[in-house]
């Protein structure tokens, strides 16, 4: 019932929650899918310092994509020894 000005009602938007902010990967950004070779559940470090797990190899598995910067020795050691397959991929609008 009282009026609103112009400052009243900013001051109201800016007390919304903010979302938290993911880094977005650029546009061209070189991806990989990591495709587990094995029967049984894997996981992996990333060079990040997070964990890549990748479900046991079935039909329909939904495989994960991250990207080129993030593929550590260890991944590159597990393809090299024939238990996960890494495809590159090209990613852009």
């Amino acid at each position: 019932m009282g009026n609103n000005t112009g400052a009243e009602s900013a001051a109201v938007t800016s007390q919304e929650p903010e979302k938290e902010m993911e880094p977005q990967p650029a546009t061209g950004t070189v991806f990989v899918t990591v495709k587990n070779l094995e029967d049984g559940a894997r996981d992996y470090p990333l060079t990040n310092g997070s964990s890549l797990y990748l479900p046991m190899k079935h039909k329909g598995a939904a495989w994960p994509k991250i990207p080129v910067s993030q593929v550590s020795p260890a991944l590159r050691t597990a393809e090299r020894k024939g238990r996960v397959q890494i495809i590159r991929e090209q990613r852009g609008e």
